[in-house]
């Protein structure tokens, strides 16, 4: 059975050849542009998906690495204070002690000068004695 409408000439059938191709176009047309909407929405990625596994254990290494050389250097700051404290406070120490030393240097040598003299007073009057005995005997 020939379709009637689609017979050479005849006018209805041009119209309907017509309609029904701007039907499946449209309906092809708008089915694709569906998919491509679709598909451009599943395809997008945003920043955090758009980093690897490697570039993110790269990311939390230097993070970590970074932390750990800026509290070894603040141990090391620290530690060189703390070193400079106690050298400042050894020589402060050392230079009372060897002050203190010359000061008692100082004073057992004006005690010896002070025995020396005693003796020699001592020593002074032992021989006037001496001399008073054998005038005397």
């Amino acid at each position: 059975m020939e379709n009637s409408h689609f017979k050479k000439g005849h006018p209805c059938g041009l119209f309907l050849l017509i309609s029904l191709l701007s039907t499946m176009f449209r309906t092809s047309f708008t089915s694709q542009a569906t998919k491509a909407v679709v598909g451009a929405r599943r395809l997008h990625a945003s920043p955090v998906a758009r980093k690897t596994v490697t570039e993110k254990v790269t990311e939390v290494a230097d993070k970590l690495n970074k932390g750990i050389g800026k509290g070894l250097a603040s141990a090391i700051d620290k530690g060189e204070e703390v070193t400079q404290s106690a050298k400042e406070t050894i020589d402060t120490a050392s230079k009372q002690t060897k002050q203190q030393a010359n000061v008692g240097e100082a004073k057992l040598k004006e005690k010896g000068q002070e025995l020396k003299e005693k003796g020699h007073e001592a020593a002074g009057t032992a021989r006037k004695v001496k001399e008073d005995v054998k005038r005397d005997l």
